[in-house]
């Protein structure tokens, strides 16, 4: 193992490690797993059969060292996500040469949003809207992680005019973490204001039922992250993402 790393025993000093960072907690609500903290870095890696993940906060770089060589001790199987610290993706590239590398953050609210006009437009969406919900992602977020069916999300927003659904997002919220995700607009409707009457209203009764409230945005779409910013979105902690081969 690269550098000079403790076993973390527990939870408990995972979050003592992290300043009870929310993203640790985040990642870490459903699962058990090991971890290790050091000068420069704290990871954390668990899951179950299905998906295993591996996380951290502190040197990007340092956290991929010691991703590579879990992945020689075969503590990493194939296909665990691993979503690390940002850094060059030409680093990532070396270690695992063809892998996709995406960057995104995670941003959290640390005061509730602001009440903006129009929030009384925001309705709660059925099985009968998904064949519309896909039409505005397809068309503004192809790429979402979230789509209708998804057994994580707990259910859709959105708002319609003139009878027209023009803008989405979803909720994955669990127990003490509000999460917001595929927050999508009609783009021959951005500008509008649609995204933020949603993330506003939406954010705000995750803020009041559990305390905090997450949403992800890809690094590139600066515009975006902008808007959370101003919404109250100001925690912030920024991902390179892979999936080990």
């Amino acid at each position: 193992m690269p550098g000079t790393y403790t076993t973390i025993s527990d939870r408990t000093a995972l979050y003592a490690a992290t300043g009870d960072h929310p993203w640790a907690r985040f990642t870490t609500r459903h699962q058990g797993g090991a971890a290790l903290t050091g000068p420069d870095l704290t990871l954390w890696h668990g899951g179950n059969s299905e998906r295993v993940t591996v996380a951290a906060l502190g040197s990007g770089p340092a956290a991929l060292d010691v991703v590579v060589a879990l992945v020689a001790d075969g503590a990493l199987p194939s296909g665990t996500r691993a979503e690390l610290p940002r850094m060059e993706h030409a680093l990532v590239q070396a270690a695992f040469p063809d892998v996709a590398i995406v960057d995104w953050d995670v941003r959290w609210l640390e005061t509730p949003p602001p009440v903006v006009a129009g929030e009384d437009a925001v309705e709660a969406l059925g099985i009968a809207d998904y064949g519309d919900i896909n039409e505005v992602l397809d068309g503004s977020l192809p790429d979402a992680h979230g789509r209708p069916g998804s057994a994580r999300l707990n259910g859709w927003f959105g708002i319609r005019e003139a009878g027209r659904l023009v803008a989405v997002a979803a909720d994955s919220s669990s127990p003490g973490f509000g999460f917001l995700n595929s927050i999508a607009v009609r783009p021959e409707l951005y500008g509008r204001g649609l995204g933020t009457v949603l993330t506003s209203c939406l954010g705000r009764d995750q803020y009041a039922e559990h305390g905090t409230a997450m949403l992800g945005v890809w690094s590139h779409n600066v515009g975006a992250s902008r808007l959370y910013h101003r919404l109250g979105y100001t925690g912030l902690h920024e991902m390179t993402a892979f999936t080990l081969p």
